[in-house]
């Protein structure tokens, strides 16, 4: 079985993916992880794959890096969360992993595709990644 693809779009992340799922091999195992620091730079591994990942986690306060040049969201997290549904449909799977989702956010988010949200200071990014280890294919 291969592993299942990630996309993790956070502007505040450092390291890269697989630097990450090395520290955290004792804890999940399987995935294949890609990390971008704004909705531009997801957009460019999208555009190098010839499928998109099973799923993404998206951060709600993310740069919008040249994606949607024509336009300004003010919350650019969200709308790239419809955006990725509008392309890829069900070939995508959407968690958002964020600073702050309050219940109208997590509505939101909802409404845009995301399955669920995930609050920073309360979910490490392990227990997302198990989630999706053992969410049904």
């Amino acid at each position: 079985m291969s592993d299942i693809e990630v996309l993790w779009i956070d502007d505040d992340i450092t390291s890269k993916g697989s630097e990450i799922l090395d520290k955290l091999k004792d804890k999940v195992s399987g995935i294949k992880l890609f990390t971008a620091t704004s909705c531009g730079e997801s957009e460019k591994i999208l555009r190098s794959k010839a499928t998109p990942p099973q799923w993404a986690i998206v951060d709600l306060i993310v740069p919008q890096g040249g994606w949607a040049r024509d336009e300004y969201f003010s919350n650019p997290g969200i709308e790239y969360i419809k955006h990725l549904k509008n392309k890829y449909r069900d070939n995508i799977n959407i968690f958002v992993f964020s600073i702050l989702v309050t219940r109208e956010i997590a509505d939101n988010i909802k409404n845009a595709g995301a399955l669920d949200a995930f609050v920073k200071s309360n979910t490490s990014f392990a227990k997302i990644l198990e989630k999706i280890q053992n969410a049904p294919n």
